[in-house]
């Protein structure tokens, strides 16, 4: 096609409905009754360019669907006929254009290549251009004016999104901004305090290890007759160096405790900001 279908597909629905039929007036009387199914969850847009119900048992739900899908094969149709192509075609690409400026909250049912079954899949975007192009009918239109698929559109900051998205957005993108800074934080703590204790079992290790070496000999002192060959110089200097070795591993896991105390402290500041945190050791 020589057009860019989207495009034109909307200033479809900006125009007066005298000039393209009943359905242009019809599809935006019922808009805001389609946005609230779509926030209720009852219903949602398909590949195929449709309304679809999601298994809705509401009569008034099967009629706005079944209304709303009569009056966009109408406008399909006609846009078809005025660019030269296919109704298939003008429906895929009214499908493409929702689904890139979609947002979080709505689902989409995507139906599957070989034609089987279709399955409904949540996604994390809702249909947002489509309905903001189509509040502003006020806006003038040049009726000769056409967009060459050359050289498509560049986006209008004024027209794509209502402020109250942006504003949604902006406070989005602040609290991930937030969750990344405490979680930065959460990580750095959190390994100086798993330094802080292979530091302390290292000086357990030692502790242990000389200790396990005096108890050997002092087993052989004990068996042999008389004083033994551990002299009371060479006592006092190995009991010396295990009491050293006690006391780097107690200083050892003191640190450890009160980086500990500091993690926790953290912890409970970042759930309290609404955030959540893993507790305890990642690997065990």
């Amino acid at each position: 096609m020589k057009t860019a279908i989207f495009p034109l597909l909307l200033t479809f629905l900006l125009l007066a409905p005298s000039l393209w039929g009943d359905f242009s007036g019809r599809m935006k009387s019922r808009l805001s009754d389609v946005v609230a199914q779509k926030d209720a969850g009852t219903i949602g847009e398909g590949m195929d360019g449709f309304l679809h119900s999601r298994n809705s048992p509401d009569s008034a739900v099967i009629a706005l669907v079944k209304a709303e899908n009569k009056d966009r094969r109408e406008l399909f149709k006609a846009l078809a006929a005025k660019t030269g192509g296919d109704s298939t075609a003008v429906a895929k690409k009214f499908f493409e254009g929702i689904a890139t400026k979609a947002k979080a909250g709505h689902w989409f049912k995507k139906h599957l290549v070989n034609g089987s079954k279709s399955r409904l899949i949540l996604l994390a975007q809702i249909s947002c251009l489509f309905f903001c192009l189509i509040g502003i009918s006020s806006c003038s239109f040049n009726r000769t004016a056409n967009i060459d698929s050359d050289h498509p559109s560049k986006a209008d900051g004024f027209s794509h999104n209502s402020f109250v998205e942006i504003i949604q957005q902006t406070e989005e993108n602040q609290r991930k901004k937030k969750s990344l800074i405490l979680e930065s934080e959460w990580l750095k703590l959190r390994l100086q305090v798993v330094e802080a204790e292979k530091y302390a079992c290292s000086a357990r290790s030692a502790e242990l290890e000389l200790a396990s070496e005096m108890a050997r000999f002092g087993s052989l002192d004990q068996k042999l007759s008389g004083e033994g060959f551990i002299g009371e110089n060479q006592r006092i200097h190995w009991n010396a160096q295990l009491e050293s070795k006690r006391s780097s591993t107690i200083t050892a896991e003191a640190r450890a405790n009160l980086l500990r105390r500091d993690l926790f402290d953290l912890r409970q500041k970042i759930v309290d900001l609404g955030y959540q945190v893993p507790e305890g050791p990642v690997v065990e």
